[in-house]
């Protein structure tokens, strides 16, 4: 029996190529969109983290401006760190605490039990009931420049851990006031 051409029909592996190469041209493009999607939230969380961190720069300027009571009180010698820490969560600084706004007054939280939170999502501080941090911290550490004049850096840092991804995700960023 002769087979005309309209009537031959594909063989099995000729459709098993075809599904496998579609198969895999799916498989990356969702690949390609997973890892898209977990770019796009990791930049989120690190805009947000950096707005974070830079509401404590502003209001550690405006206390070391506005409000020489409190800003005696971070660079008392006692508050000041000696050393930076080892862990995001476990070991932070000596003196290590956050600038907060607890009933409409700036003021400096030191960091407790308490006060101090592993994040559920990204780093933040939280300032409704007292204020609470959640993995964002800040120490002082006493420097002397060139011309011999007294100045601290603060020490910015934030830690959390990223949806979808493995290692923790850790900002920071120095702020240096000189003493008037």
């Amino acid at each position: 029996m002769l087979v005309s051409k309209y009537q031959r029909g594909d063989t099995l592996i000729e459709v098993l190529l075809a599904f496998s190469i579609f198969t895999l041209v799916a498989i990356s493009t969702f690949a390609l969109m997973n890892r898209g999607i977990n770019t796009a939230q990791q930049s989120l969380e690190t805009t947000l983290v950096r707005q974070q961190l830079d509401s404590q720069a502003e209001l550690l300027r405006f206390i070391h401006d506005t409000n020489p009571a409190i800003w005696n009180e971070i660079i008392k010698p006692g508050n000041l760190a000696t050393s930076a820490g080892s862990a995001c969560y476990d070991n932070l600084p000596t003196g290590a605490f956050f600038a907060a706004m607890p009933n409409g007054s700036v003021g400096r939280v030191a960091l407790s039990n308490t006060t101090y939170a592993k994040p559920m999502t990204t780093s933040k501080i939280d300032y409704t009931s007292g204020g609470k941090s959640e993995g964002i911290w800040v120490y002082a550490v006493q420097v002397n420049d060139s011309s011999n004049q007294r100045a601290y850096d603060m020490h910015i840092r934030a830690c959390w851990e990223s949806v979808g991804s493995g290692p923790k995700s850790t900002l920071g960023t120095i702020v240096r006031l000189y003493e008037k």
